[in-house]
C-alpha cells in the first residue's frame, strides 16, 4: 500500500453482508434471551446444582421467527 492511500479504521460493509450481520446479532441475542429465561424458571443455570431448583432442562428445539430480516431460526431450549 502506498503511503498516499488513506486508510480508514473500518471498511463499510456491503449491504448483503450488513443483513447477514444484523440476523447472526439478532438471532444470538434472542437465543440468549431465551437461555436466561428458561435458567430463571428454573431457579439454575445450565450444569448448576442447587436444592431450590424448580426444573431440568431437556433438550431444546429448532423454531423459526419471521422478522422483517427475514427468517430465523431458532434453538429454544426446553425444560420439565
Amino acid at each position: 500500500m502506498d503511503n498516499d492511500t488513506p486508510t480508514t479504521p473500518c471498511m463499510p460493509l456491503p449491504a448483503a453482508d450488513l443483513r447477514e450481520l444484523i440476523r447472526g446479532r439478532l438471532r444470538e441475542a434472542i437465543e440468549q434471551l431465551l437461555e436466561d429465561e428458561l435458567a430463571l424458571a428454573l431457579g439454575a443455570a445450565p450444569r448448576e446444582r442447587t436444592a431450590d431448583r424448580g426444573g431440568y432442562r431437556n433438550g431444546a428445539l429448532t423454531r423459526s421467527l419471521t422478522t422483517e430480516c427475514g427468517p430465523q431460526d431458532l434453538r429454544v431450549p426446553r425444560g420439565r
